[in-house]
Parts: structure tokens; sequence; C-alpha cells
């Protein structure tokens, strides 16, 4: 496992349930029109949440009837999912072990950022393959410039690895394989605009 992924698991390892929290609050916010958009462009029924954290998402998904599975490397948060009832597999995003064209959606928000960039063109390669044809993808990032460690004051001072993208950087990575659909900015102040880009494979 490569060090970027181990700090950002320890840090997420401090306070998941504080992390499960802010999720909740997002819900309430930007996050639940995202999420009934996405439902409305889906082709079926099979979703697969990439970075699934606490299960937040995954929870609503099940409530709207849909198919859904995450992911996360986290044990704290693949233990909250299991303990809810969710279908949840301890899987790195970087390496996702599924066969080909197994889902109609890829729902991943706040999972590239934890990416340093150079690794992401191999892992739009790897997501394209595991979507339906018609198969619409889901991406949420923090806007901005730059990668590297930073300290999360939620979770105890923790380093994360943290990367930060404009909307023409996200678009031009995942331009080989998917056309973009839509893209909504959302967030409150500077420090918390979120890129949200709806991309569906090219046939």
């Amino acid at each position: 496992m490569e060090d970027y992924t181990k700090k950002t698991i320890a840090a997420y390892a401090v306070n998941p349930i504080g992390y499960e929290e802010k999720t909740r609050r997002n819900m309430e916010g930007s996050v639940t029109p995202l999420l009934e958009k996405f439902s409305t462009m889906l082709p079926g029924k099979k979703v697969l949440d990439i970075g699934c954290g606490p299960g937040v998402h995954l929870e609503w998904f099940r409530e709207k009837g849909f198919d859904a599975i995450g992911i996360d490397l986290s044990d704290s948060f693949v233990q909250m999912c299991s303990d809810k009832g969710l279908n949840v597999r301890k899987m790195d995003i970087e390496y996702i072990n599924f066969y080909p064209y197994s889902f109609d959606g890829i729902w991943a928000v706040s999972s590239l950022l934890h990416l340093p960039k150079e690794k992401i063109p191999a892992v739009v390669k790897k997501w394209s393959k595991l979507l339906k044809s018609n198969g619409l993808l889901f991406v949420s990032v923090k806007e901005g410039s730059g990668e590297g460690y930073k300290e999360d004051v939620l979770n105890g001072g923790k380093q994360k690895w943290m990367s930060y993208f404009s909307e023409e950087e996200l678009k031009k990575l995942f331009s080989p394989s998917f056309d973009v659909l839509e893209t909504i900015i959302s967030g409150a102040s500077k420090d918390e605009r979120h890129i949200n880009i709806f991309f569906r494979i090219r046939k």
C-alpha cells in the first residue's frame, strides 16, 4: 500500500463518527439534489459508490431502490456500513476488482482527491471498463490547485493526501473515455467549493 494511502486511512480512523456527521450535514445541503439528478440519469439500477465512507450515500441509494455496492479502504468505514446492513467491500479505488461492464453508474464523491494526480489517468481507464453501455459517472472533487499532504482538523490534525482541481483539468483527465453531460459548482465559500461533473461513457 502506498504511503499516501496509509496516511489518509490513518487520518479517517481518528474520528469516523465525526466524518459521518459531516457527511449527513452535506446531504442536507447540496448533495441530495446531486443524488436525485444522478438517479434520474442512470440507465439502470446497479451503482458503485467509490470511496463510500460511512455509507450515508449508500443508505440513500438503498432507500430509493437501487442495487448499490460501496468500496472503501478504511476498516472503520467498512464496519460502519456493514453494521447498517449495506453492501460494502474493503477495496482500493486504484485496484478495483469487479467484472467489466458490471455497473450502470459510478458515484465518486471526494475519492479522487486522495490520489496523486499522476495516478488518475490509469484509474480513469480502469473505471471506464466497469460501466455498461451508456453508463453514467459522477465525480466530485475540491476546486483549487496543487496537491500534497494537508492536516485535517476534523481528524485531530492527521495528514491526508489532497489533490485540488480546476474544472477544465478534471474534464481533461476523463476526456479519453467520457463525455461531459453537466457541471455544477457547489459550496458557499471559496475554500469549500466543489466541482461536480456528470459524465457519460463514450460509445
